[in-house]
């Protein structure tokens, strides 16, 4: 019984984002105008693949270095294979197995040994980006109206503020918060203590190496950057041309803010209506364009570029096959 929660909960939201699409087709923020002009500029449509496409290594490299500044030995190479399988995973597979618990379990089964740190690497690979987009609609506040500004500075400084103060509060008291959660009875006390030290333990590692998540907020940004240059491009083919570049940016961050919160499968809709209105809201001369089309050619972009994961996954499916498996089996055990 317990199984059919998850399922009951992914069919729920698949729905909202199937709900949403059409809902935006029915305002017409969403609907085949541009595609006609998109396809007759494959010059811009393979400008924003080979962006999207660049985004994947850098991923990869900058869960490297966090591996690295782990003591994890992991190669590169490696890093690179592993994360275009994570990334086919979050594509195709929603709400099984995630990209984020592939990556832990394929690590896991090379390295054998500290799959709580190594969930801590990926866990910090996500705030980096989370960091570098929040940063990146703070720099581009200027280019909006005045109305928005105050809102979202407040919502972006907010986040960023919870989050750092959630971070000094917990590396403060983990030591007297490890030994609470040891005292609980049987083996769920000492499982609890074990995972909050090599948590906290793998956070201090990080924050004695400052210059490690720096660079990987850095690479965060400049991975954000490529995506929002493709919408920007995918923009410009379809001939939407009463929304300026920066104006592109600006909606293409926020949209990306919203389609993280996970009210649907991949944010499906929901990064779609985001996009559109505020494009709307910034265009010079109110046009009417299915703005929302734009960011889902750059979903479909993004898919297809996770579909290249299919070929790591091939030579990897020995590796791959049960190592999800066995990492919750550890994580049960609480080693």
């Amino acid at each position: 019984m317990a199984y059919r929660r998850p399922v009951r909960a992914t069919i729920l939201r698949l729905g909202l984002g199937v709900a949403a699409l059409l809902a935006l087709i029915a305002t017409g923020a969403l609907g085949t105008e541009g595609l006609a002009s998109a396809a007759a500029r494959p010059e811009l449509l393979a400008g924003a693949f080979l962006a999207l496409l660049a985004t994947v290594p850098l991923a990869a490299f900058r869960w490297w270095l966090l591996l690295r500044a782990l003591g994890f030995g992991l190669g590169p190479g490696w890093a690179v294979a592993t994360t275009f399988i994570g990334t086919l995973s979050n594509t195709f597979l929603p709400g099984a197995y995630g990209g984020d618990l592939v990556r832990v379990g394929l690590a896991w089964r090379v390295e054998r040994a500290g799959l709580n740190r190594l969930a801590v690497s990926v866990l910090v690979d996500r705030l980096s980006g989370l960091v570098a987009l929040l940063g990146l609609g703070l720099a581009l506040l200027a280019a909006l109206p005045g109305a928005p500004q105050g809102r979202l500075a407040l919502i972006a400084g907010g986040l960023l503020l919870a989050g750092a103060l959630g971070l000094a509060l917990g590396l403060a008291f983990a030591v007297p918060l490890a030994a609470l959660l040891g005292r609980l009875p049987g083996r769920l006390g000492a499982t609890l203590a074990h995972i909050t030290r090599e948590v906290f333990g793998a956070l201090r590692a990080y924050l004695h190496r400052p210059l490690v998540p720096l660079v990987a907020v850095a690479i965060s940004a400049v991975q954000y950057v490529l995506v929002l240059a493709a919408i920007v491009a995918l923009g410009r083919a379809m001939g939407f041309d009463a929304l300026s570049a920066a104006g592109y940016a600006v909606a293409g961050v926020w949209s990306l803010v919203a389609n993280a919160v996970p009210i649907t499968p991949g944010g499906i809709g929901v990064g779609e209506a985001a996009f559109a209105q505020a494009a709307r809201l910034l265009e010079a001369t109110p046009s009417g364009a299915a703005y929302a089309t734009v960011f889902l050619a750059q979903r479909v972009l993004s898919a297809l570029v996770g579909a290249l994961g299919v070929i790591p996954l091939v030579l990897l499916r020995a590796d791959l096959r049960g190592s999800v498996a066995l990492a919750r089996q550890e994580a049960a055990r609480g080693t």
